[in-house]
């Protein structure tokens, strides 16, 4: 408070914590505690005369600076946070936030930080072990906000389509750290996805429940395989990058072989590989658009929500390829392709790369120097 006798004088502590008047008028000019008629004037606990509260407040930085150490005690009311609480939980595994708040906020942020690790509070220096900064939405070339009035109203998209059909396309835009240029031309896509994502999850459960068999076809091991696949690529992608797009794309693509599977029709693979597939890319799904896989997975035999049961197990072994294709360079240039089984020998691999018919043609006449094999991506030969 101030005093004109006193000049500066701190609130006495038995009359801490100051409340703030419940009668307050909001102008929208400055604060509305200096024009509230009694509350600021007081008298001065040293000379007794009058005077004058405090009526500024705390910038916002100096809260968010540490608001992470508080949350690991809320309820504590005797200190800031408990040394117990502080030696559990932090520092925090992930920070997010925008790409704005790089030198402002997470500046103040590992200042605090420094500082209560120099004062004794913590023991670690750095507030954040991991920091992903995600990127803005741009619209009409300036950056999506309302002070701009650019905002784009989200509800008129979830009531024609859905909340999921908004998740997904939004999620599928762009990686997270990349600025996204909006266009909503792109929401009817992400529609029709699910859509048929939808009518192949009704198919696959109206599918018998049956065990793997022991014997698997060539079409049963593709679209294992691919099963497989998608769920390493898509829980990689998600749990090292938060890259959504690249592991909603590996969902599509997915989906394109269970199409071709024939489930809903003439089912060209055993019944527990086609369901295997179906069940497998709900739950894929379900971080993206939980809500119709939430109501395709208890339509395939589902006992709880999704969100409660652990992500699927990756089966390494029906993951790996049969066989990869090996481009065939001459001299640095693409001639060709080959199908070799996957862990070919370097032999086999330059066997069927010289056995292509276009490679021997850009051969012909020449002798081969080098021959440099990458295996399973390329053989390049170098020849005069």
């Amino acid at each position: 408070m101030y005093c004109d006798n006193c000049s500066i004088v701190p609130v006495p502590d038995d009359e801490l914590p100051v409340e703030l008047p419940q009668d307050i008028s909001f102008s929208g000019a400055g604060s509305p505690l200096a024009d509230h008629p009694t509350w600021k004037h007081v008298e001065c606990p040293q000379c007794e005369g009058p005077a004058v509260r405090e009526t500024d407040t705390f910038d916002t930085f100096w809260e968010s600076s540490w608001y992470f150490l508080r949350y690991l005690d809320p309820r504590n009311e005797s200190q800031p946070f408990s040394p117990e609480a502080v030696q559990k939980w932090f520092p925090v595994d992930h920070y997010i936030g925008g790409v704005e708040h790089a030198c402002m906020h997470l500046l103040y942020a590992r200042f605090f930080t420094k500082f209560l690790a120099d004062a004794g509070y913590l023991e670690t220096r750095e507030p954040f072990t991991r920091l992903t900064t995600q990127g803005m939405i741009i619209k009409d070339g300036a950056k999506m906000s309302k002070s701009k009035g650019n905002v784009v109203d989200t509800s008129e998209i979830i009531d024609r389509y859905g909340a999921d059909t908004a998740r997904l396309f939004i999620l599928f835009a762009a990686p997270p750290e990349k600025e996204l240029e909006w266009n909503p031309n792109g929401v009817e896509g992400s529609y029709r996805f699910l859509r048929r994502v939808w009518r192949l999850g009704l198919a696959a459960a109206e599918v018998e429940e049956t065990d793997l068999p022991e014997t698997l076809s060539k079409a049963d091991r593709d679209l294992r395989r691919s099963t497989h696949w998608m769920l390493k690529k898509v829980g990689h992608d998600i749990e090292q990058h938060l890259h959504f797009n690249t592991a909603i794309a590996a969902i599509m693509e997915h989906m394109n072989a269970v199409s071709s599977s024939g489930l809903g029709g003439d089912l060209k693979v055993h019944p527990a590989v086609a369901r295997e597939a179906m069940v497998c890319s709900v739950q894929a799904l379900a971080p993206f658009a939980p809500h119709i896989a939430d109501e395709l997975w208890f339509k395939l035999g589902g006992e709880k929500p999704l969100i409660t049961c652990p992500w699927p197990e990756v089966d390494e072994e029906a993951a790996a390829a049969d066989e990869v294709t090996i481009a065939i360079q001459v001299m640095g240039k693409l001639r060709g392709t080959v199908q070799v089984p996957a862990g070919a020998s370097k032999d086999d691999i330059l066997a069927a790369a010289k056995g292509d018919a276009n490679v021997q043609r850009h051969l012909d006449g020449k002798t081969i120097v080098k021959e440099i094999v990458v295996p399973g991506r390329l053989v390049n030969f170098v020849a005069r």
